[in-house]
C-alpha cells in the first residue's frame, strides 16, 4: 500500500496547502481531532484480513490525521470501516461518519477479476480512493455547509476528482480506476459506443430515479475532467474514440473551472465555520475604490492572531477575497498582487504602506513593526474606460493584527 499512503499523505498536504491553508482557519493545529478512524470487529474471514492490512498499516489513520491538521470541524467526523452485508459506502449526518464497507473491496475484487494480479491491486484501491474522497465531499458539504447548486452526487465526483488529480500522477491514475470501475458496473461490453446505442431501452426505471448519474455518465465525466487536467498525457482516449472529440473540445475548460469553483466554495465555507467557533472575533471588511463606498456583501470573521508569526497562515485567506472583487471591473490588464501593513486608523481613502513589497507580492514582518495594525491585500491593476487608463485597486482587510517583538514572518499572495 506504499503508494496509497503516499497518496493519502500527499491529499492532506494538498487540502491544507493548495486550497489557501484556510481550512483550518487562522489556527492550524485543531484542539481536537477533527478526523477519527474507527475499525469495527468482523464477522467474514475475508473482511477480517482487509481489516488487518489497513490497521497494520495505518493507512485510514494517515487519513484522519492529515486532515485533522487542515479541516477544522464543529464536531469530530469518524472514518469506519466495517461490514455492511451489501457493497456501499456512504456518509451519515449524526453522528457524522464515513462508512467505507468491506463488501465494496470484494464488488472491486469482482469487477476487476480480468486486470493482472499485481495491476488488480492497484486499480481495487484507486477505486476505493476515489469512492472515498466522493464520501469526504459529502461530509464537507454538510459539515461547512457548503452551498451547492445542482446535484450533489455530481458535485462531490468533481471533488474527488479535482484532489486526486492534484496529487500527481498516482492520483490521477485513481481517479481513473473509478472511472473504470463505475464502466465495469453497468457495461455490457467494453466498447463504449455499441454499448450505448444499445443500452437505453433495456436501462431499469430506477437507474434514471437515483440520486447518482448513470454509471456511464460518471465514467464519461471522469474521464473528460482528467484529460482536461492533462491534455497531453491523455490524448489517447481522444484518439482512440474513447472520449468523443464533441466533449473533449470543452474539458480543459470545465475542469480548470470546476477546480477554481470547489477552491472558492471551501475556502469561504472554512473561513465562516471559523466565525462560528472562534473567540475572539473580529470583521474583515471588503472594500473596493469603486463604485465609490460600496462594500461587498459579506464580511468574514478569523481569530485575531496573537503573534506576527500567524500571519502567513491568516494571510492567506485574503486571495479569494481580492480576486472576487477584481470580478467588478472590465478590461483589467497588468494586475500587481501586493501585501501591506496599515496603522489602526486606517482609511480606506489613503493609508501608509510599511515595508517595501518584493515583486512576487511578499514582505518580511521584522521587530521594527511592533505594535498593533490592520493586514490588508490589494490588488491593483490598469484598466481603460472610454478610452482612457484608469488604475483600480481592490481591498481586503483584517484588523487589529498585533506585531510582538522577536517574531519574522514571511507574507505572500498567493495563487
Amino acid at each position: 500500500m506504499c503508494k496509497v499512503t503516499t497518496i493519502a499523505l500527499t491529499v492532506s498536504l494538498l487540502l491544507g496547502l493548495s486550497w489557501s491553508a484556510s481550512i483550518a482557519g487562522p489556527e492550524s493545529q485543531p484542539t481536537s481531532r477533527s478526523f477519527v478512524a474507527e475499525y469495527p470487529d468482523v464477522v467474514n474471514q475475508r473482511h477480517a484480513a482487509y481489516r488487518r492490512a489497513f490497521m497494520e498499516e495505518r493507512y485510514v489513520e494517515l487519513f484522519a490525521e492529515g486532515l485533522s491538521q487542515s479541516i477544522k470541524l464543529p464536531s469530530p467526523l469518524y472514518i469506519r470501516l466495517e461490514e455492511c452485508q451489501q457493497p456501499n459506502a456512504y456518509y451519515a449526518p449524526g453522528p457524522p461518519k464515513i462508512v467505507m464497507c468491506y463488501e465494496l473491496f470484494d464488488s472491486f475484487e469482482r469487477a476487476f477479476a480480468d486486470v493482472p494480479g499485481g495491476e488488480r491491486g492497484r486499480v481495487v484501491m484507486g477505486s476505493w480512493l476515489f469512492v472515498f474522497f466522493h464520501e469526504l465531499g459529502h461530509a464537507l458539504v454538510d459539515q461547512l455547509h457548503i452551498p451547492i447548486t445542482g446535484r450533489e452526487e455530481d458535485a462531490v465526483d468533481r471533488f474527488s476528482t479535482v484532489l486526486l488529480t492534484k496529487v500527481g500522477e498516482d492520483g490521477t491514475d485513481a481517479a481513473l480506476s473509478g472511472a473504470y470501475y463505475f464502466w465495469l458496473s453497468s457495461a455490457k461490453n467494453k466498447d463504449p459506443f455499441s454499448y450505448w446505442l444499445n443500452s437505453v431501452a433495456g436501462t431499469p426505471a430506477h437507474n434514471f430515479a437515483d440520486e447518482n448519474a448513470l454509471n456511464e455518465q460518471r465514467f464519461y465525466n471522469i474521464l473528460c475532467w482528467v484529460y482536461g487536467q492533462h491534455p497531453d498525457r491523455y490524448a489517447w482516449v481522444v484518439k482512440n474514440g474513447t472520449l468523443p472529440m464533441a466533449r473533449a473540445q470543452r474539458c480543459s475548460h470545465e475542469s480548470l473551472r470546476m477546480m477554481k469553483n470547489w477552491e472558492i466554495l471551501i475556502s469561504q465555507a472554512s473561513v465562516q465555520q471559523t466565525a462560528a467557533t472562534s473567540a475572539p472575533q473580529s470583521s474583515i471588511p471588503l472594500l473596493s475604490d469603486y463604485p465609490k463606498g460600496r462594500i461587498v456583501g459579506r464580511v468574514v470573521y478569523p481569530e485575531v492572531p496573537s503573534s506576527g508569526a500567524e500571519f502567513s497562515e491568516i494571510f492567506v485567506m485574503l486571495y479569494p477575497a481580492t480576486k472576487e472583487l477584481t470580478t467588478w471591473f472590465s478590461n483589467p490588464v497588468a494586475v500587481k498582487k501586493q501585501g501591506c501593513l496599515v496603522p489602526r486608523d486606517y482609511l480606506p481613502d489613503g493609508f501608509p504602506r510599511f515595508g517595501d513589497s518584493d515583486t512576487d507580492g511578499s514582505f518580511t514582518i521584522n521587530d521594527v513593526l511592533v505594535g498593533t495594525y490592520h493586514l490588508c491585500a490589494v490588488y491593483t491593476w490598469n484598466t481603460k474606460r472610454q478610452n482612457r487608463d484608469s488604475k483600480r485597486e481592490a481591498i481586503a482587510v483584517v484588523p487589529n493584527i498585533k506585531v510582538q517583538a522577536g517574531t519574522d514572518a514571511k507574507l505572500t499572495v498567493r495563487e
